[in-house]
């Protein structure tokens, strides 16, 4: 068969594909159980330092559902100073934290993982930690995170560095 044939076949066959299902079946391949995906808009600070891939989903899980943005950027570099820009002026209110600040950060459940080129951010009334760090072992990110904070509902956050693929709590010199 001529190629001109089998890349009409292809983009006939891609533009068949269910993108709502596609997106539940990489989540729950992956170890996060999806019953249902919605874009969502991101109107949040690290969307203004140029990042080259901006994802954001309304995840309906079983039995809750979870905020996942993600942003990815061409470099550590951009990715830090979106980063520290966003701690600068975190939330509705724009308050600053301090990096390693334990305190409570955000209304519910949330977890921001800062990795090299990527910026995370997973919210809801209920967050699992350990799911989420699972998912993106399994989706090929490095689990030497630059920093990750995790916060339960009502609770503080807690700061985390990672060496030698050990999670650390985070100490502010």
């Amino acid at each position: 068969m001529p190629y001109s044939q089998n890349e009409s076949e292809l983009k006939t066959k891609n533009s068949d594909i269910d993108s709502n299902a596609y997106l539940i079946d990489h989540f729950s391949s992956n170890g996060v159980v999806v019953e249902s995906v919605d874009l969502i808009d991101t109107n949040l600070l690290p969307s203004r330092f140029g990042p080259i891939h901006e994802k954001a989903f309304l995840l309906n899980l079983k039995d809750r559902s979870n905020k996942y943005y993600r942003w990815t950027y061409p470099d550590s570099i951009k990715v830090m100073n979106a980063f520290y820009n966003w701690m600068d002026c975190f939330g509705r209110n724009c308050e600053s934290i301090f990096i390693g600040e334990e305190r409570r950060i955000h209304k519910g459940s949330m977890m921001i993982l800062v990795g090299d080129s990527s910026l995370i951010m997973i919210e809801g009334e209920q967050v699992d930690f350990s799911n989420w760090y699972g998912y993106h072992d399994s989706i090929g990110f490095d689990p030497e995170w630059n920093f990750s904070i995790e916060q339960r509902t009502g609770q503080r956050a807690r700061w985390y560095t990672y060496e030698e693929d050990t999670k650390l709590k985070y100490e502010r010199p």
